[in-house]
């Protein structure tokens, strides 16, 4: 698959995955409820055995999971042609060791909070969305990453991936600490988000490196070192009606409409 027809794939699944992602009805606090392609319904107390359950899941078969009000615990695995939404950004947290959540193909998640758990690891990352992933959505849900070495909010990494509504943010510790990292090759997509590193140590927004493509589109950055970095590999960045607080370093396609 060239560039063109992953980035058209791309955003044919996002745009699916947020019609089947709206904010729905409240669901019980600490309850987690599957609904399968024919509208069958089961309850589970946690996200882990809701994903667990499902095992035939298809673009002829797409599950929705939706999560009520609460803190879970949980080291999540996205599930292909499952869209996972959360009862909004600070009403339902997921938190566990990074990573938090690692992406897989045409996976999906909305409407929640997602926060690293600090520990002494020498990399920390919330969201992964790993080498050959394609097709990932995340959308409106507030992300956030701490630690003492290397911190990421999150990373696409030879893979593609649509954020849209979301706000990112990192905290530094005297180590690197960036916001959202794109390497490999990968694809990020992001629209009306908010990137923002904090703390000590070197503080960066959106990287694109490897030639890969981070498009920012009215999106608000804010860093010290870098609020945005492009290497000289063949990489892009594009920000679109951006507002951008902090220095700007490599090729980095600016577009005020």
């Amino acid at each position: 698959m060239n560039k063109h027809e992953r980035h058209k794939a791309l955003h044919h699944f996002s745009n699916h995955a947020q019609r089947n992602s709206h904010l729905s009805d409240a669901v019980p606090a600490q309850t987690v409820i599957v609904e399968d392609g024919s509208g069958h319904t089961t309850t589970y107390s946690s996200i882990t055995a809701a994903l667990k359950s499902i095992t035939n899941a298809s673009p002829g078969n797409e599950y929705l999971v939706t999560i009520g009000p609460g803190t879970y615990n949980e080291q999540l695995t996205l599930v292909p042609y499952v869209y996972i939404k959360g009862s909004g950004p600070g009403t339902t947290i997921i938190t566990s060791p990074a990573p938090v959540v690692t992406a897989v193909d045409n996976s999906s998640l909305s409407w929640c909070t997602i926060q690293t758990i600090p520990t002494d690891n020498p990399e920390t990352m919330a969201v992964v969305v790993p080498g050959g992933v394609l097709n990932v959505s995340i959308g409106s849900c507030t992300i956030s990453a701490t630690g003492s070495g290397s911190i990421v909010g999150v990373e696409v990494a030879n893979a593609s991936c649509a954020m849209n509504n979301c706000a990112v943010s990192v905290s530094g510790n005297g180590g690197d600490a960036t916001a959202v990292r794109v390497e490999g090759g990968g694809l990020l997509e992001m629209s009306q988000s908010k990137l923002t590193a904090t703390g000590s140590g070197q503080l960066q927004g959106g990287f694109s490196l490897d030639e890969s493509a981070l498009n920012l589109n009215w999106c608000s950055i804010s860093a010290t070192t870098a609020a945005l970095f492009c290497d000289n590999t063949g990489a892009t960045l594009v920000a679109r009606d951006c507002n951008i607080s902090g220095p700007i370093i490599g090729p980095v396609e600016l577009i005020n409409e």
